[in-house]
């Protein structure tokens, strides 16, 4: 029994434990890990712009690549205060390559719609598009905040699944 106290001896030193913190401080320290690791993944959006919707049928990996290496040459001819010819010329050509590949899927993609609607099944498919093109466009507020009674996300989520 003396080895094994011994043994216990020796090894707690080497446990760190963290340091006593209040629940306060912990909480915050957890939020601000969270906060973090979603802005590495998903990105900052900057304030005051509106949101745009990017066409996700568009973003290709040729396309991305392409954008990518646009907006890294775009940062290198704005962040620097030197801008050299050889900077704007490969920024111009990034630019246009990027204008070209987005320009291809987009063709590429309408084609494809196009030769849904001319099938015999074409119909169904414009107005499936219509009620996704209207379903979009419609005013989220005339459910969320009618005459003020929806103020509970619970009660504004039940009545949409009622209605819905």
């Amino acid at each position: 029994m003396v080895a094994t106290e011994r043994e216990e001896a020796a090894v707690i030193p080497r446990i760190r434990l963290p340091t006593v913190t209040t629940v306060d401080e912990t909480w915050k320290d957890a939020t601000d890990a969270i906060t973090r690791a979603a802005c590495f993944e998903l990105g900052i959006t900057k304030p005051g712009r509106r949101w745009i919707d990017k066409q996700a049928w568009v973003w290709t990996d040729d396309v991305r690549e392409k954008v990518r290496e646009k907006k890294r040459l775009c940062h290198v001819l704005i962040g620097d205060g030197v801008k050299t010819v050889h900077i704007w010329r490969n920024y111009r050509e990034a630019k246009k390559a990027s204008k070209k590949a987005v320009a291809v899927v987009k063709a590429a993609y309408y084609a494809e719609v196009s030769e849904k609607l001319e099938t015999r099944d074409g119909e169904r498919y414009l107005y499936r598009l219509d009620k996704a093109r209207c379903r979009q466009a419609e005013d989220i507020e005339k459910f969320y905040g009618i005459n003020d009674l929806l103020m509970d996300r619970k009660r504004a989520v039940k009545r949409w699944h009622d209605y819905f």
